[in-house]
């Protein structure tokens, strides 16, 4: 008794995908300290099919410091 034959494309070639993380950020205007200390970014994904957009972020060197507790 031998194997059923398999039917449909064969398989894909071992791929190499090369994915690179990039990072896009500028200074920006804190409303809760009123102050030039934020830092607001994007993170993006560049992928042979294009570029996606991962995430967005912010942070106050104020507000946001380590050891103080969250202000509104």
């Amino acid at each position: 008794m031998t194997a059923p034959r398999r039917t449909g494309p064969p398989p894909p070639p071992n791929l190499v995908l090369t994915i690179t993380p990039a990072v896009d950020w500028r200074l920006d205007w804190c409303h809760a300290c009123k102050a030039w200390t934020r830092a607001t970014g994007s993170t993006f994904l560049l992928t042979p099919d294009g570029v996606a957009t991962v995430s967005t972020w912010s942070w106050c060197e104020v507000c946001d410091a380590p050891g103080e507790a969250h202000r509104d």
